[in-house]
């Protein structure tokens, strides 16, 4: 139940993370991630590589912010565990993954004794961890604001508008205000042609990829698929590079 799970303030959101247009594309887009679902009421232990010594959680559910940090996982190409959670046997809500998380929501991320909550700030963890893997600048680095910001930006300002999309979409179409979509995407637009005029290169820091384009990658591929991004061909493209690279690929399967 998507409507049930999408809230700007809950990482059970969707992923925002299969590209497609229109809102006709929701179909295609729960094909792309439905084989990632588990038997009712089994948190499904997955590796994400052969080697056996693993220090990294993810607890994860498809169809929500998770599937990002997979995304970024398979970027740093380290070797991590996946916890799936089961939403609809309300396995997030048990003793047991509140006292990891007490907002009962996913994702969260074990590394080692260290326990994090909310997407942008594990993949902020996550980038600085490894930091031979190059998915962050480092302190000191004139490229380290603008990472900064635009991580955050992400979550802040780019994706409030697209939710709200998304919601006011779902509803039938008598309780539907065109008043509040006509905002929402106002404000979507606006949020566009910012990234539009920064987007100097094929990603955001210029030509190398970082962990900003998980973030801001993903987000615009749900408004994509919402058919936000008509009229955003320079967004599109950017779309195209993020979801076509191989990490995106493996962490979708």
């Amino acid at each position: 139940m998507l409507e049930h799970l999408f809230h700007r303030d809950l990482d059970n959101s969707p992923s925002h993370d299969c590209p497609g247009t229109g809102i006709l594309q929701l179909q295609r887009w729960l094909a792309c991630v439905s084989h990632a679902r588990t038997e009712p009421g089994v948190a499904r232990r997955q590796r994400s590589a052969s080697i056996t010594s693993m220090s990294i959680t993810l607890y994860f559910a498809p169809r929500t912010r998770a599937t990002r940090i997979a995304f970024l996982l398979e970027e740093l190409g380290v070797p991590w565990d996946k916890e799936t959670l089961d939403l609809s046997q309300h396995e997030h809500k048990a003793t047991g993954y509140l006292a990891l998380n007490p907002n009962g929501v996913v994702p969260t991320l074990k590394d080692g004794d260290t326990v994090l909550f909310e997407s942008v700030a594990i993949a902020l963890h996550l980038a600085d961890r490894f930091p031979e893997k190059g998915l962050a600048p480092p302190l000191g680095s004139p490229l380290r604001g603008r990472y900064l910001s635009w991580m955050v930006w992400s979550m802040t300002t780019l994706e409030p508008p697209i939710g709200d999309v998304y919601l006011e979409r779902m509803k039938p179409a008598e309780q539907q205000s065109a008043a509040a979509l006509d905002a929402a995407l106002a404000s979507f637009r606006s949020s566009a042609q910012v990234l539009e005029g920064e987007l100097s290169g094929p990603y955001l820091l210029g030509d190398a990829f970082s962990a900003a384009d998980v973030m801001v990658g993903c987000v615009l591929s749900f408004a994509d698929m919402l058919g936000m991004l008509s009229g955003h061909d320079r967004l599109r493209d950017y779309v195209a590079r993020v979801t076509e690279r191989p990490a995106y690929g493996r962490a979708m399967q």
